[in-house]
């Protein structure tokens, strides 16, 4: 995404993942930091992180501890997101890499969207308060580190998440009838948010890939997009659309962003999108269209198109004690 003036997004971080890549470091810089994916759980599950109570007079062996779920909807931004905006300084691709980050001239500030948005999601999730002030951490500090890692956690194994945005730059936003209609981004977002509504409304949260950039001439780069936390969805049957409501971390201490989704008819009159039963069912049972049209709104700021919206994988993870120290 393109970067806000309040702050990044996967920003200039991307550009770091790729390079690397390009060079034989694998995939795990998309935000500079190198940890693997924790793949104890499938894409999108939350699983039960054990928490170990030593009991105190008999020297038995320690007990699990599992916290109760937490409701989605219970997640304020001002309350549960970072206090400082979406804008880091240091080496893209981590300290240990600083001389390369220098001799490829890559800029010394980027956005650790993606690690922001899990991170909030595991504060939360674990009932612990966000540390840090209102500006950002410097590089080297616990809090820097553990967002620097939960970035390429966002990305998946293999960086499959970046290659994911790729495919999403390259689809139409009104394709010609009789196209492939998983070339239609914007029925591929509707089908997306299907799915993404029944996991809100059942009070999951959900790690969002928001679709800013398109390719080819003209368009944009992989790094322009950006990585958001929803918690909450809202019908407005008189207008007929539905919101979305997201932390942002380009906007800190706002409760009011969101992605509203309205729907988008098939230039031509025809609905375009889906055309099977089954998802002829899940529209009615979401109540959202075959094809949709979306747009980042921000108070006091210019609203935003959002091309596509996709669900991103994300595993829980315990904060470490050394944050709150």
């Amino acid at each position: 995404m393109k970067r806000s003036a309040r702050g990044r997004s996967l920003g200039d971080a991307a550009r770091a993942g790729m390079v690397a890549a390009a060079l034989g470091g694998g995939w795990g810089t998309w935000g500079g930091g190198c940890a693997r994916h924790d793949a104890r759980a499938p894409s999108g599950s939350t699983p039960v992180v054990a928490v170990t109570e030593a009991r105190a007079e008999s020297g038995a062996a320690p007990i699990e501890v599992r916290p109760a779920a937490r409701d989605a909807r219970e997640f304020v931004p001002s309350v549960h997101g970072f206090p400082f905006v979406n804008s880091f300084r240091g080496a893209m691709l981590g300290a240990s890499l600083k001389g390369l980050t220098d001799r490829l001239s890559m800029p010394e500030t980027f956005g650790l969207c993606g690690g922001m948005s899990a991170a909030a999601a595991d504060f939360f999730l674990a009932r612990r308060t966000v540390p840090g002030g209102n500006s950002p951490p410097p590089e080297g500090s616990p809090l820097y580190d553990y967002l620097f890692r939960r970035q390429s956690d966002s990305l998946g194994p293999g960086w499959a998440v970046g290659l994911t945005y790729l495919e999403w730059m390259q689809m139409a936003d009104d394709p010609p009838p009789g196209a492939d209609p998983a070339r239609d981004i914007r029925a591929r977002t509707a089908a997306e948010l299907r799915g993404i509504r029944s996991r809100l409304d059942a009070g999951e949260l959900v790690v969002l890939g928001l679709v800013y950039s398109r390719a080819g001439p003209g368009g944009g780069a992989v790094w322009d997009n950006h990585q958001v936390l929803a918690f909450r969805v809202e019908s407005n049957a008189k207008e007929g659309s539905w919101d979305f409501r997201i932390y942002d971390s380009n906007y800190p201490g706002n409760d009011g962003v969101l992605v509203r989704v309205t729907p988008a008819i098939m230039p031509g009159g025809g609905g375009g999108g889906g055309g099977g039963s089954g998802d002829a069912r899940a529209a009615a049972h979401s109540g959202i269209p075959d094809r949709v049209a979306c747009a980042r709104l921000a108070p006091g700021h210019r609203p935003k198109v959002v091309r596509g919206v996709f669900a991103m994988p994300y595993v829980r993870n315990e904060p470490p004690d050394e944050l709150f120290r």
